[in-house]
């Protein structure tokens, strides 16, 4: 289908998300509205799913397993969730058109983000995806070439750059960060690519913690001034020298079809659904740092450098947003919780060690 055009009704709905809107209900029309909605909790909001595939249904909802609930029939969605499959309904996309004026365009991962002049509407397209969202309504209506092309990326983290924003408007602040938990109280794991976040939060889910998040969690400021963690994603991706460190988790790697890709994707709630947790206050914040040598050690940093180096790779997450209010955010969680440089040398067993040695000395109660 061609461009649509960006203009906006009388009542201030944007033609071209009205026009998506319409070719998911002939979507809808073309399979006889046989994929049931599935309902699913990002902290304690309720998201409504309707996936129009039976392939895109499935891969879409895998990393959310661990977050579905059972329908609720009279609970209205905080977040209303609708997308379609080429291949299966033959219903083009929507797509904004080249020339539209009062848009605002950036370039983001595989394709490109753009946003209406008052903010209300954007759309995130790609070659194979395009995906709008009104944030007043809550409404994401999406198209996906087939659900058997779905990028490894969409794969482990469904939805990109629209549904973080999503969680952002309800009030949940995404942080490239992980988190690992015993009991009701968790670790978070903060720094840039590379610092050994995933390599934290995985290790400790293999011995036994509780996993919320290997690399993007939701934060959440509670009444009294503490934090609270929110998992979003039970999946992870991995190179393959990553991957051989957990043993558990090999067989269950599966290698991306592009041949560009080098990572491999794996889904924990299916190896380890006892330990996905959905939500866990924030008790520390841990920054690993890789170092030559033996061991793994704890030791306590100032506010100051807990912020350098949390704060950098999580505000640019959604970079067409202002900062400022993440940026506070982050500012309160180290003010609020003790913050340690976890120096990691070879002896990666060591780490889950140190984890629970923290917790024990935090006052945490065991699992």
């Amino acid at each position: 289908m061609a461009g649509v055009g960006a203009a906006v009704a009388g009542d201030g709905r944007l033609v071209a998300f009205d026009a998506a809107a319409s070719t998911f209900a002939r979507a809808e029309e073309v399979v006889a509205r046989r994929f049931a909605p599935q309902h699913f909790t990002f902290g304690e909001r309720l998201a409504r799913m309707r996936l129009l595939g039976d392939v895109l249904g499935r891969e879409l909802v895998r990393p959310f397993a661990h977050l579905r609930i059972a329908p609720r029939d009279t609970a209205v969605a905080t977040l209303c969730i609708d997308l379609w499959d080429e291949s299966v309904t033959d219903v083009p996309a929507v797509r904004p058109s080249g020339g539209d004026s009062g848009w605002t365009a950036w370039p983001a991962g595989d394709g490109r983000f753009v946003a209406s002049g008052d903010g209300r509407f954007v759309c995130y397209e790609t070659g194979v995806a395009v995906t709008w969202l009104d944030r007043h309504a809550g409404r994401v209506i999406g198209w996906r070439a087939a659900g058997e092309r779905l990028s490894l990326h969409e794969r482990t983290r469904p939805i990109p750059f629209i549904l973080p924003l999503c969680l952002q408007d309800c009030g949940l602040q995404l942080v490239h960060a992980g988190l690992v938990s015993r009991g009701s109280r968790g670790v978070l794991f903060g720094g840039n690519n590379g610092a050994g976040k995933s390599t934290c939060a995985l290790l400790c889910l293999c011995a036994g913690l509780e996993f919320l998040g290997d690399d993007h969690v939701a934060l959440q400021q509670t009444s009294d001034g503490g934090f609270i963690g929110h998992s979003i994603y039970a999946s992870t991706r991995l190179e393959p020298d990553h991957l051989r460190r957990f043993p558990l988790l090999i067989a269950y790697g599966v290698p991306s079809d592009d041949p560009t890709e080098s990572k491999s994707l794996v889904q924990l709630a299916e190896i380890f659904p006892e330990r996905m947790k959905r939500t866990a206050s924030v008790c520390a914040l841990v920054l690993p740092r890789i170092i030559d040598g033996a061991g793994a050690h704890l030791r306590p940093v100032s506010r100051a450098e807990a912020l350098r180096t949390l704060a950098p790779s999580s505000l640019l997450m959604l970079p067409f947003m202002p900062a400022r209010r993440d940026l506070d955010t982050l500012a309160r969680l180290v003010e609020r919780v003790p913050s340690y440089r976890l120096e990691m040398g070879r002896d990666l067993e060591a780490i889950p060690a140190r984890v629970n040695e923290l917790l024990d000395s935090l006052g945490v109660e065991g699992a």
